[in-house]
């Protein structure tokens, strides 16, 4: 084959679905038998209403090319020998630094026994996996080609959701007036209702009867999505929407009709709140709880006036939403990620920290798993031992987070970042993925690694019982001076009760 022909996309049959997207995958492999059988068993494969478009490169410079001219390549099957015996380990390296792709699954195939070692290969490569292609039979190809995707559509969700949660921080500057409130709660309500993947028009609507708010009855739109962004008054909204509205509050109720779904709220006796959403798919309890949890949020702040308490609420109900989406994948509760933050920013207060620092950890604590998305489900709910190469792919997930999270030069995300990263290291250096030790772990780290110990044994997973309260506290005090700063130890045990009724609280 020409060099000049290996960038076409392969003239594979259509899938027997119709699809009108496809998933990119490249195949690098200087065996041309390879990249026939690998379109073969593809070629028909649908995965959520998108199809398979293969690319072939035959060697490490044409992947190069093609990984330069796109960039939402979702998976890669990698030859390991090539050109040179390490070609395809060093074609890895490339696409990890060079390429600064991280999203890209990389699945390493080899046709004979390599001369590395394929521990060191897994631990020192960003791969996902490593066969030898005679162990890649058609349903083999078709399970890994499965499992790979919906690990990379995870990996752009979160990191398209924390993109919008990075913009919304950053947006925080714009917004020194009341002025600006309605544009902030524009922006906040679009975007939860993009990461909790509701397909449906929103709008919130407040209503404040005559009190110090309001000399008059008064309503307000604070947040218009879909085919509701041009209506600017209440009377603007469609005869039926605005019946609907005025029957919600007069009755005090949400309601469910038709194709309208209304969640109301009392925030005050003088301040009621709906949010209506058109047309919604059926929505689960974790998405009403976050729409319920933000809507009432939302409207608390706007009653107070007070813009900048509003932001600090509105964030933390995105980065609750967002610890939330990682920590379904683990058999953690839905509060998991609010309870981490909660005892974080105790152990702070009480430990004499100042309040940007005690807020700043308040916001970060609940992304200190989210490098979690890269991990199968499969090995992070195995109720049994995990192999040492499932070992190494759990403690990926620190670096991954931290990856993640340092796209953004903003404090908190960046506090955010390191947390991911240390918040396994252990006092004592016994930990990972550095093996820092003592004060050279960052203190925002520490905190939380402690937090998220209290967190989770408290927590009933599928292979333990919760444990008592008691037996945390004996297990806390026996890891002091190993995994948890004794200093941090001491507070949480003077002062367990602030924690007990953290640990205690319900969804």
């Amino acid at each position: 084959m020409s060099d000049d022909g290996f960038l076409h996309l392969s003239a594979a049959s259509p899938p027997t679905e119709s699809v009108s997207d496809y998933w990119k995958v490249i195949v690098v492999d200087d065996d041309k038998f390879i990249h026939q059988v690998t379109q073969l068993v593809l070629k028909n494969l649908v995965i959520e209403g998108k199809g398979i478009r293969l690319f072939n490169a035959y060697t490490a410079e044409q992947a190069k090319q093609i990984f330069n001219q796109y960039k939402d390549i979702a998976l890669a099957f990698i030859d390991v020998v090539m050109e040179t015996d390490e070609a395809g380990l060093d074609l890895i390296k490339w696409i990890r630094e060079q390429n600064n792709n991280h999203s890209t699954r990389i699945i390493l195939r080899t046709g004979q026994a390599s001369h590395i070692p394929e521990e060191y290969i897994i631990k020192t490569f960003d791969i996902n996996d490593y066969k030898d292609k005679t162990e890649l039979t058609a349903n083999k190809l078709t399970a890994t080609t499965y499992t790979a995707i919906r690990s990379y559509r995870d990996i752009v969700r979160i990191e398209t959701h924390l993109t919008k949660l990075i913009q919304l921080v950053q947006s925080a500057s714009a917004f020194y007036s009341t002025k600006s409130v309605e544009a902030f709660a524009n922006q906040s309500l679009s975007q939860l209702v993009e990461l909790l993947n509701i397909d449906a028009g929103a709008l919130q609507v407040i209503k404040f009867s005559p009190s110090v708010i309001s000399s008059t009855q008064k309503y307000s739109l604070l947040g218009q999505v879909g085919e509701f962004a041009e209506v600017d008054h209440l009377t603007q909204t469609p005869p039926d929407i605005y019946a609907l509205l005025n029957l919600a509050f007069n009755q005090q109720r949400s309601l469910t009709h038709n194709q309208y779904r209304l969640f109301f709220n009392a925030v005050s006796e003088h301040t009621h709140s709906i949010l209506l959403l058109k047309r919604p798919a059926k929505l689960n309890q974790f998405q009403i709880s976050c729409l319920n949890i933000y809507a009432n949020s939302i409207a608390i702040n706007f009653e107070h006036s007070s813009f900048q308490s509003q932001i600090e609420s509105a964030q933390a109900e995105l980065i609750y939403a967002l610890s939330n989406s990682i920590e379904a994948k683990a058999d953690h509760t839905s509060y998991h990620g609010q309870k981490v933050a909660l005892i974080s920013k105790k152990i702070a207060e009480l430990i004499g920290s100042n309040a940007k620092f005690c807020s700043a950890i308040g916001y970060a604590a609940p992304l200190h798993d989210i490098g979690k998305v890269i991990i199968p489900e499969h090995i992070l709910n195995k109720p049994g031992t995990l192999s040492e190469a499932e070992w190494t792919i759990i403690r990926a997930h620190s670096e991954t987070g931290a990856k993640l999270l340092s796209q953004s030069n903003h404090p908190i995300t960046q506090t955010a970042s390191k947390i991911a990263l240390y918040h396994h290291e252990n006092w004592d250096g016994s930990g990972y993925p550095k093996g820092l030790k003592t004060q050279s772990i960052p203190l925002e780290a520490r905190i939380v690694s402690l937090a998220d110990v209290l967190s989770v044994l408290a927590e009933k997973t599928c292979y333990r019982d919760a444990w008592t309260l008691d037996e945390i506290k004996t297990y806390i005090k026996a890891e002091s001076g190993r995994k948890f700063e004794p200093r941090l130890v001491q507070v949480v045990i003077e002062h367990f009760a602030d924690f007990k009724a953290i640990l205690t609280l319900e969804p």
